[in-house]
């Protein structure tokens, strides 16, 4: 099993944090990643660097909401 958030997102890696402690061997069936290093790693492959750029801006570009 995959979870993926955004880097800030505590509520939701104190909840898997929780989860991996009601597992026998919680690295062999979850794996906790953030969308921030994914895109940051696809920026570096020419293949999906403008990929994640589009993602960036629709999905972690939050300054149309803060005004900021």
């Amino acid at each position: 099993m995959a979870v993926l958030a955004c880097k800030d997102d505590r509520g939701l890696f104190n909840a898997v944090k929780r989860f991996e402690g009601q597992l026998e061997e919680p690295r062999s069936l979850l794996r906790v990643a953030n969308y921030e290093d994914i895109i940051s790693d696809a920026d570096n492959i020419p293949a999906l660097a403008g990929w994640a750029a589009a993602f960036r801006q629709r999905y972690l570009d939050l300054t149309p909401v803060t005004g900021a």
